[in-house]
């Protein structure tokens, strides 16, 4: 079970702008947070000419077939307490996937959804710092939905999937993205809950596709292999290497090591 967080008037989509088209839904709420937005200012697009995953890479965003959602917050959080928010989007992302298809998803350190292995959903937090505390956070989401296989480019089809794949039908747009806005309301009045946010690292570890497996962090010119141990209350990842030394990674390049 995905634990909520404490209810409260809802902030993520208390206004709401639905476009046709965009280059990024994250470059635009971006913009209008450097103009003053208010906090829960959400854009949803029907496409995305450019979609950006991490590291700048390009997530493909077709027509009416995905949810390309970006939402403004003003969470009051340090630099070093920043990825919760990744944290906490993977949570409700599961648990609006599992309410509205029945779907077990598994969860990949920083910030991707996975059915049977493959990516379905991709999270993207920036954030700007003003004085060591985050002036605001674009938090991005890109859900496959309905895309079939031929859908997806010849590079990405044998590592991606969507709801559609997953279920065997169609499933509907809408009902996901209103349980996706209602479960990241839940989960957001508990941000500054430390007990909350130790619940939330508990089931994330339990929902984790790579928990005490071998795994390789990259970070520049550096590389890091250990055992991949879980995360820590601000989203860092604990990787234990070889000497028993359990080293705390807050960003870099994750993947897997061949056993």
């Amino acid at each position: 079970m995905i634990l909520p967080g404490r209810p409260r008037i809802p902030v993520i989509g208390r206004k709401v702008i639905l476009l046709d088209r965009v280059d990024s839904t994250n470059a635009l709420v971006k913009q209008w947070a450097l103009a003053g937005a208010d906090e829960g200012l959400t854009v949803i697009a029907r496409e995305q000419s450019a979609g950006r995953g991490r590291l700048n890479r390009i997530w493909f965003s077709p027509r009416e077939s995905g949810l390309y959602l970006s939402t403004l917050l003003r969470p009051a959080l340090t630099a070093r307490e920043s990825g919760i928010l990744s944290l906490m989007l993977s949570l409700a992302v599961a648990k609006a996937i599992r309410s509205t298809t029945r779907l077990r998803v598994t969860l990949k350190w920083p910030n991707d959804i996975l059915f049977e292995g493959r990516k379905l959903c991709g999270i993207l937090v920036e954030g700007s710092l003003n004085g060591g505390l985050l002036s605001f956070a674009v938090a991005g989401i890109g859900l496959n939905i309905n895309q079939e296989i031929a859908d997806f480019p010849l590079g990405l089809r044998l590592k991606s999937t969507s709801l559609r794949l997953a279920c065997g039908r169609p499933v509907d747009r809408d009902q996901v993205t209103v349980a996706l806005m209602r479960h990241l309301n839940l989960l957001y009045g508990g941000l500054h809950d430390a007990g909350m946010r130790h619940k939330w690292v508990r089931v994330w570890q339990q929902h984790c596709a790579h928990m005490h497996q071998p795994v390789i962090m990259s970070r520049g010119t550096e590389h890091i292999e250990g055992l991949f141990r879980g995360i820590d209350i601000s989203g860092a990842a604990l990787v234990e290497q070889e000497t028993g030394e359990t080293l705390l990674l807050e960003s870099g390049e994750f993947s897997l090591r061949e056993k």
